[in-house]
């Protein structure tokens, strides 16, 4: 059970974050190497501070994770 949606991105997001080997949304899996990738590449709307030694409480960084 979630507060509200902020709530909900960054907790999704930590969860990934923590060591876990994947999260599943809905009928989709996610991996924090697919993240990473992503992340680390020169065209990809995410940053890599985003990814690595991410700041826990960030709402824009959540939300910037799954948009």
């Amino acid at each position: 059970i979630t507060q509200d949606s902020k709530h909900a991105l960054k907790t999704a997001r930590n969860q990934l974050m923590t060591g876990a080997r994947m999260i599943v949304l809905g009928f989709f899996t996610i991996f924090y190497s697919m993240l990473r990738n992503i992340a680390f590449n020169i065209l990809s709307p995410l940053f890599t501070h985003n990814v690595e030694k991410v700041d826990k409480q960030d709402d824009r960084a959540a939300a910037h994770l799954f948009s």
